[in-house]
């Protein structure tokens, strides 16, 4: 069961606990970093207190039931709204390391703010629900910090609240029952008892529909794509920097890059790739979304055989608008729904 909150003093760093533009705070050692929606990432004057350090170290610890020693040199901790990283100064070249960050449970992003901060155009907007109607499988390819779960959240609003939603994490972010009160889901949290491969095994037990996994990291890759050929949808983020490379990013992961089979597979039940990205400008940092790709394999009568491809349906250094022409992989989806 989560922490609350509420129930832990964080005294020294509660400005930044309050405000709501913050995501991340981290102590190195010595030095105070924020990471903040408005400003990005910059060092604050404030210094914490060794005493603030340790105290918080022991309080987690007895909390979670652990030790935090130079035998057990990582401390792991969530509460309600923070997930918390501690390194033990055995590890290090300096004093305790924190992270921290921030899980709000409501989507940062609506389809008015989208517009407002030019994150994307309507246009962009209507199709990416439209691909949620269609039952299309989206994987949202990014950097650290670019806002990958967000917009997935945001996703996440658009489907059917009778089509039930498993969402499988470490840490619960997506908040699927907060941001969709009214919907169907089982919100499964993985850790030493069961593993992200057996959460997804076990989604389709439960009647997923969809499978929201917070991060693409490994070989639950493998559950995942058979998921998908079982008739699972999927919504799931991965570490990226070009949505094009996406299918090849999933097989290594999968442990099979040299599986033309599998890369295969991989283009055949994937269709959509999106790639958003953060910039830091004297305004503040901004994100959008920069590219989205659709994934087909089809027969290629000049060739004689099939092929695969990832056709860009937008680049935003190229145009502002959708290129129609590129959906062709996954048009007999969007024509089942009327679309």
């Amino acid at each position: 069961m989560d922490i609350r909150l509420d129930s832990v003093c964080l005294d020294e760093i509660d400005e930044f606990i309050d405000d709501d533009n913050v995501t991340d705070i981290n102590w190195n050692g010595k030095d105070l970093w924020i990471s903040d929606l408005k400003k990005g990432v910059y060092k604050s004057d404030l210094k914490l207190s060794s005493k603030f350090v340790k105290d918080i170290s022991n309080r987690f610890a007895n909390m979670v039931k652990t030790h935090f020693n130079k035998e057990s040199p990582l401390l792991e901790a969530q509460t309600d709204k923070l997930r918390i990283s501690i390194y033990h100064e055995s590890v290090l070249a300096g004093n305790d390391s924190i992270a921290i960050r921030k899980l709000p449970p409501e989507c940062r992003i609506s389809e008015k703010t989208m517009l407002e901060t030019n994150y994307c155009s309507k246009e962009t907007i209507n199709f990416l629900k439209e691909a949620i109607k269609a039952h299309c499988n989206i994987v949202i390819g990014g950097l650290p910090g670019a806002g990958k779960t967000e917009l997935l959240k945001f996703l996440s609003k658009f489907i059917p609240a009778n089509e039930r939603a498993v969402t499988i994490e470490d840490s619960f972010e997506i908040h699927y029952s907060m941001v969709n009160p009214e919907k169907d889901c089982v919100e499964i949290r993985v850790g030493k008892n069961l593993s992200f491969e057996e959460a997804i095994k076990g989604s389709l037990r439960h009647n997923a529909k969809w499978t929201l996994l917070s991060e693409a990291r490994g070989e639950e890759v493998n559950e995942l794509i058979k998921g998908i050929c079982d008739g699972c949808h999927i919504l799931t983020t991965i570490h990226t920097d070009d949505a094009k490379s996406i299918p090849d990013r999933m097989a290594a992961m999968a442990g099979d890059l040299s599986n033309e089979r599998f890369i295969n597979i991989l283009h055949n039940h994937l269709d959509i790739g999106i790639m958003v990205e953060a910039s830091l400008s004297s305004l503040g940092i901004s994100r959008r979304i920069s590219q989205i790709v659709v994934f087909s394999r089809e027969y290629d009568e000049n060739k004689g055989r099939y092929e695969n491809f990832a056709r860009e349906v937008f680049n935003k250094d190229i145009s502002e608008k959708l290129n129609e022409n590129a959906l062709w992989g996954i048009k007999s989806k969007l024509r089942k729904v009327g679309i």
